[in-house]
């Protein structure tokens, strides 16, 4: 609604929003009017291109931290072989490591160049709000437990084009994003009741953050 409507001027400056599909449109003008997504220059939003895996990275600590305290971060220690102290996205990779966002591809390798794929940044997403805190999304068959979840939690919603394995979109990733950021509530696990919960109202006061990351 209100910050729609305020962050769709963010759009004005892209030249190429003729190749934006309508039902990005929402998504892409709230996600650059916050700061989270950019173009790849000052005129060029690129919807039909692609994004890295490091890119994710960055995306998903500006929708976790907010861009100002996503900024404010340092990285001492290189977080993985290919990834050196002082690239550029090696605070963010750090960030999103160390919370349990993002698991590299083997446990030396991140593969920061490589084309962020659907179900890879489906995973991503439903980690930043609380999910695979058991683990739930690895193993073998954690691209089937993502897409479930995904569908469930409505982080498709609005993609007519689809994406799995293959590489993603950046309009599709973008609309992504903003469904995650503004309609999944953060989860917490709960070994007692063996299951994710979006709020407790148990014993007294007990109770858990009740909201999405952009609440």
């Amino acid at each position: 609604g209100v910050v729609g409507a305020s962050a769709d001027n963010a759009l004005d400056d892209y030249k190429d929003l003729d190749k934006l599909d309508a039902q990005y449109v929402e998504a892409a003008g709230v996600m650059t009017g916050l700061g989270i997504i950019n173009g790849i220059d000052a005129v060029t939003l690129d919807p039909d291109g692609t994004y890295t895996r490091e890119q994710a990275a960055k995306i998903i600590a500006y929708m976790v931290l907010g861009a100002d305290n996503a900024e404010a971060m340092t990285c001492t220690v290189a977080p993985f072989d290919d990834v050196p102290a002082s690239h550029w996205s090696a605070k963010y990779i750090n960030f999103c490591v160390n919370e349990g966002i993002i698991d590299g591809m083997s446990e030396d390798t991140f593969a920061p160049f490589d084309t962020l794929t659907g179900f890879q940044w489906a995973k991503m997403l439903l980690s930043a709000v609380g999910f695979n805190a058991k683990k739930e999304l690895t193993g073998a068959d954690w691209a089937i437990k993502t897409q479930s979840i995904a569908s469930q939690t409505g982080l498709f919603n609005g993609d007519l084009k689809g994406g799995d394995h293959v590489a993603l979109r950046r309009e599709q990733a973008i609309l992504y994003a903003f469904n995650t950021l503004t309609g999944i509530g953060c989860v917490t696990w709960s070994e007692s009741l063996g299951d994710y919960f979006y709020t407790y109202t148990g014993v007294g006061s007990r109770f858990t953050y009740q909201g999405t990351l952009a609440a």
